[in-house]
């Protein structure tokens, strides 16, 4: 157990929930490698991918105040947020749900039933992306 504080209130966080993500990646392949896509749903269905879905529990959980995520380019910054969009953020349709649960069945998340019967689309998301905006 790991204990963190912040401000008034103290969390008691299971630590072995996140022991075997160290030396356990798993890499699921589906056709060819394209280091241009961050949108999730299209890199899962159309590349390889490295199963980083726990990224959604340590957010959810340590992410308390603002994150700040820098790597350098092509680390998977934007295909991180895309997936955190794809899990988070509602539906509109059981089909559209469906359909996107579908895309986390394999990933290591799945295995946290609790984790994805209480997140699972039901978290209000923002996201901008500046990919494509002109800068010059």
């Amino acid at each position: 157990m790991a204990t963190t504080a912040t401000g008034d209130q103290t969390k008691l966080i299971n630590t072995d929930t996140f022991s075997t993500i160290k030396d356990n990646s798993n890499i699921v392949i589906n056709g060819n490698y394209t280091p241009d896509v961050s949108d999730f749903t299209k890199f899962i269905t159309s590349g390889i991918f490295v199963d980083k879905s726990l990224f959604i529990m340590k957010f959810m959980i340590y992410g308390e105040q603002a994150n700040l995520i820098t790597h350098p380019r092509q680390f998977g910054k934007s295909t991180n947020l895309s997936m955190l969009y794809t899990f988070l953020a509602p539906t509109f349709t059981e089909e559209e749900k469906t359909q996107r649960l579908s895309l986390f069945k394999d990933l290591r998340i799945s295995k946290f039933k609790w984790f994805i019967k209480s997140n699972f689309g039901n978290w209000p998301v923002i996201h901008i992306s500046f990919k494509d905006l002109n800068t010059t």
